[in-house]
């Protein structure tokens, strides 16, 4: 993960601080951190070897995204859910108007609501809020199994009869 001092924060990832402690980790992080940070990374073995998550894949492949595509991510991101899944209440940055309605989350077995997380430098890896029409719209598109949707279910990474990653 990056800035690699989330890894540490990331440990025990059902500890009640966690939240907060990411969301301090995160205030502020932007563009130009995300891009030092990378790098700064060493890969310590052979890619394909061992699993282990992280975003920093989502956010390079937004920036990249980004590069390629004009109108910045959030736009090319809203534009493949409207035409794909019919879905038009995608953001990652949400309006003045549209923050107090953001449903509230829990995090673990926590009972106290956790806030919102702060946006990552692209907003590619747990920043996309959707309205509820647009989650069914979201359901009905995955239910179709279409090709796009096949795909995205093929598993990656296996790693027992029950749980994998596609």
């Amino acid at each position: 993960m990056l800035p690699e001092r989330a890894n540490t924060v990331l440990e025990d990832f059902t500890e009640h601080r966690t939240p907060a402690a990411l969301n301090t980790l995160y205030a502020g992080y932007g563009k130009t951190d995300f891009l030092r940070d990378l790098h700064s990374v060493r890969i310590q073995q052979m890619p394909g070897k061992a699993y282990a998550y992280s975003s920093a894949g989502s956010q390079l492949t937004a920036h990249i995204l980004e590069r390629v595509h004009p109108g910045g991510y959030e736009s090319l991101l809203r534009g493949f859910f409207g035409d794909a899944a019919a879905m038009d209440g995608v953001r990652i940055v949400l309006g003045d108007a549209e923050a107090p309605r953001l449903a509230v989350g829990y995090h673990s077995d926590n009972p106290v609501p956790t806030t919102p997380m702060p946006e990552l430098p692209w907003g590619a890896s747990g920043n996309v809020k959707a309205t509820v029409p647009d989650m069914v719209n979201y359901l009905r598109w995955q239910l179709a199994n279409g090709p796009g949707v096949k795909e995205s279910h093929r598993p990656l990474a296996r790693f027992d009869d029950t749980f994998s990653v596609g």
